[in-house]
């Protein structure tokens, strides 16, 4: 469940709109912040969704009052941290955070995936938007940007959410859609291509 630091990374720069509309007044803070409302709103969607829906698959000897405790209690843990860590970090601009929110994405959604054996809960468009918007991100810092993000470690960076992505779109493409049956479709191997 990696809504709470996700919702304390776009919350936070929200949360900040004086800052990119008055004090730095760019265009790609300005679009930035824009383009969070969405997905803060889809985040915020997700966690409900997942308090609603989630205690059978993720917390099953937990009953709905435990299961909500825990989600909200993991939801301030995300946000006491992340801004610990935002803290620390020093990058006022959201700049070098954005790629390790990106990179955090992948280990989780490759768990939620090999875990139910089918595409529930993911898809191919949304693996080849994840894809882009990675590879997008990767170009506007290392190719305009330039400065800092030509570092090595940060195209070490680049370069492991590159492949993170790539072995996403994989597996999403390896497994059966939701309506087949593990019985049916037989348990996915989604390291070799089966025929």
């Amino acid at each position: 469940m990696g809504h709470p630091v996700f919702i304390g990374h776009d919350g936070s720069y929200l949360l900040k709109f004086n800052d990119w509309f008055h004090h730095y007044n760019h265009w790609f803070p300005k679009l930035f912040w824009v383009g969070l409302i969405v997905t803060f709103s889809f985040e915020v969607i997700f966690f409900v969704q997942t308090i609603r829906f989630g205690r059978k698959e993720l917390g099953p000897t937990l009953n709905q009052a435990q299961w909500t405790a825990y989600c909200l209690g993991a939801l301030a843990t995300g946000i006491v941290f992340w801004a610990v860590a935002k803290y620390y970090l020093d990058d006022p601009l959201y700049l070098m955070t954005f790629l390790v929110t990106f990179g955090m994405c992948a280990p989780a959604t490759i768990a939620l995936m090999v875990r139910r054996g089918t595409r529930t809960g993911v898809g191919i468009r949304q693996m080849w938007a994840y894809l882009g918007i990675g590879v997008g991100y990767v170009l506007l810092t290392t190719g305009i940007l330039r400065g800092p993000f030509t570092a090595p470690v940060w195209i070490i960076g680049c370069i492991v959410c590159a492949a993170l992505a790539a072995i996403m779109l994989v597996f999403v493409y390896r497994l059966p859609d939701p309506g087949d049956t593990r019985e049916s479709a037989g348990q996915p191997d989604l390291l070799s291509r089966s025929t």
